[in-house]
């Protein structure tokens, strides 16, 4: 409730109109202020976009980020999807394996054991009774991958000569630290320990390994196998 003076009044009222337009226009500041704040708590509750948090963001936001990306292409992507069915295999035991106390890595040169040539003919069998016909072989470059999937495809009668090799299903690189002690690698307060607890899936060993692959990170790896199945598969 506005009170007038009598100067206010002998200016036929214009003192009242001034202070509503001043009113007015301090409420509409306000009101503006207002849904800017409550815009940016809501985007502050949401998922930050990716392009921004990739470079900027901690380990926890870039994988939140980056795992809601992922699930709004996929639903883009869906509907236009045919039906498919995938069997993922892993190898069977390699010389790599015999040794526990080093980390693997890729070793792409690492042959299948006896013990693993025979899970490799076992796993076929197994296949075969359950009257599985296959469309596609594919392994990666990898002896101990390669030597399963031969193995695995006689025993179903898959045509040898048809199994593809595909270099982006290969092992995930882990550059210098392959064939080092593990042990040694991954203790407690060394360096590489701390950069897997900081970065979580993001962390990239350092280096170049024997086979002279730089470091793939987790993340690395999921983006490779994901462009391989969207490129080829879907």
């Amino acid at each position: 409730m506005f009170r007038l003076t009598p100067e206010e009044w002998a200016c036929g009222g214009w003192a009242l109109s001034r202070r509503r337009e001043l009113t007015i226009t301090a409420a509409g500041v306000f009101a503006s202020l207002a849904s800017l704040g409550v815009g940016l708590l809501l985007w502050l509750r949401s998922v930050p976009p990716w392009l921004l948090t990739e470079r900027y963001g901690s380990a926890d936001i870039k994988r939140v980020a980056w795992d809601e990306r992922r699930r709004r292409e996929e639903e883009t992507a869906r509907l236009g999807r045919r039906y498919l069915r995938l069997l993922l295999v892993r190898h069977g035991e390699s010389a790599a394996n015999t040794r526990p106390e080093l980390i693997g890595g890729r070793d792409v040169q690492s042959p299948l054991t006896q013990k693993g040539e025979a899970q490799a003919k076992m796993l076929g069998e197994r296949l075969r009774r359950e009257c599985l016909e296959a469309d596609r072989v594919i392994t990666s470059h990898a002896v101990r991958a390669k030597m399963t999937a031969i193995l695995a495809c006689k025993a179903i009668g898959f045509p040898v000569d048809r199994i593809e090799e595909e270099p982006q299903m290969v092992e995930f690189s882990q550059g210098a630290l392959e064939r080092q002690v593990r042990t040694e690698v991954y203790r407690s307060d060394g360096p590489v320990k701390q950069g897997i607890v900081k970065e979580q899936m993001f962390f990239r060993p350092p280096g170049l390994s024997p086979d002279g692959e730089r470091g793939e990170s987790q993340h690395d790896v999921e983006r490779r196998i994901a462009s391989f199945v969207e490129r080829q598969l879907l």
